[in-house]
């Protein structure tokens, strides 16, 4: 496991909204795989084993884009279906694709075969009949859609898994087209803050470490008990560096996301 302890959340919070508890710097501690180090972690205080040796102590990372160099944010994934025109004269009036949107995965949304400026005209060919239900689609806020000859490919504006919804089709008599459900929608968007490289090169022994943990200067000074714990990362077992060896922490983020 590994991300934001809830004390980090509630501290990130308060420094956002409130304007309280803002640090000036943070310290990075590495711990054996003795440790236990979890969400509910809330202070250094709280932790023991943490590594020894090798020369290994704190490392420091004041507060600011130096080191915290990269911020970012992923949306997602939205998720796409196709429909596809088979035969476009046994498309009739009353005919319809019924879809549902992200934000409302129950509720369906027509759009129906009528001749008459009120609907879906399929036109004279398959590729007519395509380019009309995606010109249809299109003037739904909860999709976007584009015909390559005669499938549609719809995609949800929303991204996230509530996308992945089944299509209806209402093709009455001999089929008229065909539909691959909505599928591919993933993740609930994220915000991302990432940590410049850490390193210690050890001397006169070994690193071993298991786990890396950040935590404020709340108690004045690196490892004071008081320090609040921001975050932690597991490694996924005890790793080694030899004296003369470089143990070193990379390309480690700080995510925030609703699950």
């Amino acid at each position: 496991m590994a991300g934001l302890t809830n004390r980090g959340k509630k501290l990130i919070l308060d420094m956002a909204f409130r304007a309280q508890n803002e640090p000036t710097n943070y310290y990075v501690h590495l711990f054996t795989s003795s440790a236990i180090i979890t969400a509910d972690t809330d202070t250094f205080g709280d932790l023991s084993n943490e590594a020894s040796g090798g020369g290994y102590g704190e490392a420091t990372l004041v507060r600011g884009t130096t080191k915290f160099d990269a911020l970012s944010e992923d949306n997602g994934n939205a998720a796409t279906a196709t429909v596809t025109i088979t035969n476009y004269p046994q498309l009739n009036i009353g005919d319809k694709v019924t879809l549902k949107a992200a934000p409302a995965p129950t509720v369906g949304i027509d759009f129906t075969v009528a001749t008459d400026g009120s609907g879906w005209d399929p036109g004279s060919s398959n590729n007519a009949a395509a380019t009309a239900l995606a010109t249809l689609v299109n003037a739904n806020a909860n999709f976007s859609a584009s015909a390559d000859s005669a499938v549609v490919t719809i995609t949800q504006s929303a991204s996230g898994a509530a996308g992945n919804t089944a299509i209806t089709l209402a093709d009455t008599g001999t089929a008229g087209m065909s539909k691959t459900d909505f599928t591919g929608g993933g993740g609930n968007g994220r915000g991302e803050v990432q940590l410049v490289d850490v390193s210690w090169t050890a001397s006169g022994g070994s690193i071993v470490a298991r786990y890396a943990v950040l935590t404020d200067d709340a108690g004045g000074s690196g490892g004071h008990a008081d320090n609040n714990v921001i975050a932690y990362w597991d490694l996924g077992s005890d790793k080694t560096a030899g004296s003369g060896g470089v143990f070193t922490l990379s390309n480690f983020a700080i995510r925030i996301n609703e699950s």
